[in-house]
């Protein structure tokens, strides 16, 4: 699949810097058990084995012979890619000798890269590219002797490499069906940060064909409300020559926000300058979807799509953070009982109880500013935080329009409905208070005051109703 991208070893322009090097780089892809399934042209070349060799290669199963710089054999647990396999972290820049079956040592240099399928933490599979160093080995070891390199040899290294390429033209195309087959975003870049290769997930999430893709950077497709989440991830791998990953939302035109992870991984050559950038995009969509779900059940009322006691709590809890803070901080918690709730539920029946709610749930919204909060603590029970008020003016305002709005009738399947509320208010500045449940509380205990003094009405919590709570 690799062999189609601007790196040909019959060419000084694909050349890295070294006019000596004249390998190109080997990529082997492995399934999680090990099974090698696809290699490229090079790869057969640099280790000596054909394409049907190299994919009978297991787990259980391998011929080959490698060792560590140090002398001592590479352990099937131990190789690179099983290691990326076995972390699912890459593995980067491993140098090992490698012997052919002819028994010649050839030493690489190796990138294992894991693949992730979406919301999973396991990877399925590993691409494995690698370099023949042996020349640059000899070199750094003093053993290294000048070959002459005759018009003659490098024909004969020519036709043996078309003959290669042609053998294993079955090898490449299945390659190509493997990476085009998996679900992420699989794209590699050149140092310049140009595509030159894109899979067809990449394509089809993009809706570009690949003549608008190759040859190109992002920033020249895209428009930079797209790319202005990933490209600086992508200019971090490439200014610190390191592994860099992030999470971005995406929006593509006629297309809904995605959330994605990227992982950019740049491939380095023996000088240790970026040769390719391996970009993998994991579409984390669904994933976020969930956790937003979850987040909104442990915050929200599912009826009412109102905070609940715990967001109310939270909320409570930071007004007399800011109370204490600033002397001149006032807020108010007013505490609502729907007045004779369980007989109207019982006489038209749940459903249209629990509509009757969700119609006082956008009333009560409609009777605060936007910094205040309107929750429901369960039943016909409904909390209001005014935070930042002037003085008790202001909460007896509020508690005076709510009693105004709910004295409309609703119309619940044509029929009327007419409902009332008690309504307790504590201020934050009656007592010192230090919790949000008493606060909570205290506004409570003057509702129940407003109960029983003729319902639909309001009425402050005072130090006299401080000493009755004592009482009991």
């Amino acid at each position: 699949m690799f062999d189609d991208l601007p790196v040909d070893v019959t060419s000084k322009s694909s050349l890295s810097g070294d006019s000596s090097q004249l390998t190109a780089e080997g990529m082997l892809l492995q399934l999680a058990d090990g099974t090698t399934v696809a290699c490229n042209s090079s790869a057969e070349r640099i280790l000596g084995y054909t394409a049907s060799q190299i994919q009978q290669w297991s787990n259980t199963d391998f011929p080959w012979q490698m060792i560590h710089e140090d002398g001592s054999s590479v352990s099937y647990q131990t190789h690179p890619a099983i290691v990326a396999l076995q972390t699912g972290k890459p593995c980067l820049n491993v140098v090992m000798g490698f012997y052919q079956p002819s028994g010649k040592l050839v030493w690489l240099r190796l990138n294992s890269q894991p693949l992730f399928q979406a919301n999973r933490s396991s990877p399925y599979a590993v691409v494995t590219s690698f370099y023949d160093i042996t020349q640059q080995k000899l070199q750094q070891s003093g053993k290294h002797s000048l070959v002459e390199v005759t018009s003659e040899n490098l024909l004969q290294h020519q036709a043996l490499l078309n003959t290669a390429r042609e053998a294993l033209r079955h090898s490449e195309e299945l390659f190509r069906l493997a990476i085009n087959h998996i679900p992420d975003v699989f794209v590699i870049y050149d140092a310049q940060r140009r595509f030159q290769f894109v899979n067809q997930a990449g394509l089809t999430l993009s809706g570009k064909q690949p003549q608008d893709l190759l040859g190109r950077t992002d920033d020249q497709v895209f428009p930079p409300e797209v790319t202005a989440s990933y490209l600086p991830i992508l200019q971090r791998a490439i200014e610190t020559k390191t592994e860099q990953t992030g999470e971005c939302t995406i929006t593509l035109p006629d297309t809904e926000p995605y959330t994605i992870v990227v992982q950019y991984v740049p491939m380095l050559n023996i000088q240790g300058e970026i040769q390719q950038i391996l970009g993998i995009t994991y579409d984390i969509t669904e994933r976020k979807q969930k956790e937003l779900k979850l987040q909104q059940n442990a915050l929200y009322d599912s009826l009412t799509g109102l905070p609940n006691r715990v967001l109310l709590t939270e909320n409570i809890k930071y007004s007399l953070q800011q109370a204490q803070q600033k002397n001149d901080y006032l807020f108010a918690v007013l505490f609502l009982d729907i007045d004779g709730f369980k007989e109207i539920n019982d006489s038209l029946g749940h459903l249209q109880g629990d509509q009757l709610l969700v119609a006082i749930a956008s009333r009560l919204s409609n009777c605060i500013r936007s910094v205040d909060i309107a929750a429901r603590l369960g039943g016909d029970e409904f909390v209001i935080l005014l935070v930042g008020i002037k003085n008790l003016s202001d909460a007896i305002q509020i508690a005076e329009r709510i009693q105004q709005e709910l004295a409309h009738p609703c119309k619940l399947d044509g029929q009327e409905v007419f409902i009332s509320a008690s309504i307790g208010i504590a201020l934050s500045s009656t007592l010192d208070y230090d919790l949000p449940e008493d606060l909570l509380r205290d506004a409570d205990m003057a509702m129940y005051r407003a109960k029983t003094q003729g319902k639909a009405r309001y009425e402050l919590f005072t130090t006299d109703l401080e000493e009755m709570r004592y009482k009991f």
